[in-house]
């Protein structure tokens, strides 16, 4: 059996502090500890789950947190590279613990009187309270159930152990059962992905029916009456269960009781967004009897000459409107060279990407998820002799192969993004313009682009069919949202079945077929599916003005919440100066003096 690895957390019944104390470090012998003032927390060498030794090694830790997502670092220590696996990223999950200084205390008593030796190394300070022992305790010496201080309700002493969230709890209970459920695992999933389908299982079911149970009579008590951890905890678990009008009205307790949780609070905007779907398709529900319930036929997309189309009128007629549209006459001009498989590869033949790869039942983003590491030039020779089913997925130009970038001026039509004129170094500032690279028969499943952006697609190489929705039929499509604002749906494009899914019938799609030469505008908020009809090679861009902004800040201000980098691009885009210059020089005086140009070269 495996150590625990301990984490610390902040929440707000914590003294911060104390916890600015706490560190992550490495004893001389490799062990790693966790480190404050007074003692350190040593984890045996022994225990930990990685093949070979991490004295010479560099190991890839995935750290938990208190929403449970699985942020890795790396802690160098030599040039050899040990990874930690899947199995053990759902443990490290399992384990994050919030102990204060005099919880530490008190657990050390605790441990004392159980006759349980404890973890600490040495005391850095005379503590009367933590005697130094420099046994290191084994890992099936406790649980974390043992760890669980006792409260004396006659005296109002309260743990102050954060309750952790249903992923956690998802994650422990798989860590004593995965002999049992093995098959409830998909191959080459995310944490994410396994997680969910470990709490599909009856048995994981009823594990958190019963934690849900627990922590409802926790809450009576008066002494825990006031923890908004726990109605957080309660949320997060009915949140798993699909019980969203319970998950919403405890997570919005919680949120009463610690309104300054960032965590707490994007959680209850998750659960806002979840629950809006659902009575939105209650609604819709009541029409499915007057259409046929088979999927509509798709309309198709306008394709327009650029020769046609001035910039004011594209921004009238589609930014505006939302409309999507086939831009003719664009792309030939958008490059000084030739671009197609071949080309990319001699210039970006050696760089190495992270390609990714179609999982149907994934919780991820579009069902794709991270697959390997590969040079880009052995990628292509694979797409080539059809021997991969990767895909080269929205990989940064500007940050991974500048040379490529260089060759491309944007088009005029999006020469006014307010992503690009925000400060170097900004969230998204250097994202686009990205490439795709694809072989025949791979698809991108049904998914919204992030944060309200616009998105354009100009195709280079090859043909790819796009079937598309507007913002307005996103609830018809059976969205859930699992560990983001970014909705996985549930139906399946591939083979729309609207008996399965009626509300499908409700719907009014678009498709076409994206040929060699053309671009593609899709709408901010548009649900889309793509299927690579032959290998194809693409540049794509997500584009942020006037006409999406609003909704925009919106999404930011959420994300915000959960990620600083969010925050700082909100507050740029929200600022006056900023907004007059994108909105004076950009957005008018530019673009009438481009209309007979192209935008800039990146």
């Amino acid at each position: 059996m495996i150590a625990p690895l301990w984490d610390v957390t902040l929440n707000s019944s914590t003294n911060s502090k104390d916890l600015s104390k706490f560190k992550i470090v490495w004893d001389k012998t490799g062990s790693r500890a966790m480190e404050d003032t007074n003692y350190e927390i040593i984890i045996p060498i022994s225990e930990w789950p990685v093949t070979e030794t991490p004295s010479n090694k560099s190991v890839t830790l995935a750290k938990g947190t208190d929403n449970s997502s699985s942020d890795v670092q790396s802690q160098k220590l030599g040039t050899e590279h040990t990874t930690i696996d899947d199995q053990s990223q759902l443990f490290l999950m399992s384990q994050t613990l919030t102990l204060t200084h005099l919880e530490h205390q008190k657990l050390y008593k605790r441990l004392q009187s159980d006759s349980i030796e404890p973890l600490f190394k040495k005391a850095k300070t005379e503590d009367k309270n933590l005697t130094p022992n420099p046994t290191q305790i084994k890992a099936n010496d406790y649980t974390r159930e043992a760890l669980i201080l006792n409260t004396d309700n006659d005296k109002g002493e309260t743990s102050q152990e954060c309750e952790p969230l249903a992923a956690s709890r998802v994650a422990r209970w798989w860590r004593s059962n995965q002999h049992r459920h093995a098959e409830s695992l998909l191959a080459k999933s995310s944490p994410h992905t396994m997680l969910f389908h470990i709490s599909r299982t009856t048995d994981c079911k009823r594990y958190l029916q019963e934690e849900r149970k627990v922590l409802q009579r926790k809450s009576r008590k008066l002494c825990f009456r006031n923890r908004a951890d726990i109605h957080a905890a309660i949320a997060s678990i009915d949140d798993w269960l699909g019980n969203y009008q319970l998950a919403l009205d405890e997570i919005s307790k919680a949120v009463e009781l610690d309104p300054a949780s960032s965590t707490n609070r994007w959680l209850q905007a998750k659960l806002q967004q979840q629950y809006k779907m659902i009575s939105l398709q209650k609604k819709r529900m009541e029409y499915i009897n007057t259409v046929p319930r088979v999927f509509p036929t798709p309309l198709e997309v306008d394709r327009i000459s650029a020769s046609n189309l001035g910039v004011q009128d594209f921004i009238e007629h589609f930014l505006h409107q939302r409309k999507p549209v086939i831009l003719l006459d664009v792309v030939k001009d958008m490059t000084t060279s030739s671009w197609n498989l071949d080309f990319v590869k001699s210039v970006a033949g050696s760089v190495k990407a992270a390609v990714k790869c179609a999982v149907p039942l994934s919780v991820e983003w579009a069902k794709l998820e991270q697959s390997r590491e590969i040079t880009v030039g052995e990628f292509i020779d694979q797409v080539k002799g059809g021997q991969t089913s990767d895909y080269l997925f929205d990989w940064s130009l500007p940050i991974h192969c500048p040379q490529l970038a260089k060759d491309i001026a944007l088009p005029k039509y999006f020469s006014g993004n307010y992503l690009q004129k925000t400060l170097p170094g900004s969230l998204y500032h250097d994202s686009w313009p990205s490439l795709f690279i694809a072989p025949k028969g791979t698809v991108s499943s049904l998914h919204i682009d992030a944060f309200a952006s616009h998105f354009w697609m100009a195709l280079f190489q090859g043909e790819k069919r796009w079937t598309f929705f507007e913002a307005d039929d996103t609830p018809l499509l059976y969205p859930q949202y699992f560990h983001s604002m970014d909705p996985v749906f549930s139906v399946d494009l591939s083979s729309p079945d609207a008996e399965q899914w009626p509300l499908l019938a409700l719907t009014k799609p678009r498709q076409c077929v994206l040929q060699p030469g053309e671009l593609l505008f899709v709408p901010a908020g548009s649900p889309h599916y793509v299927e690579n009809l032959s290998n194809s090679v693409a540049v794509s861009a997500n584009h942020v003005d006037q006409s999406n902004l609003k909704q925009v800040c919106e999404e930011l201000r959420i994300n915000a919440l959960m990620d600083p980098r969010a925050a700082d691009l909100l507050q740029q885009l929200e600022h006056p100066p900023f907004l007059q210059t994108c909105e004076g020089n950009s957005l008018e005086r530019d673009q009438i003096e481009i209309e007979n140009g192209l935008g800039h070269r990146h």
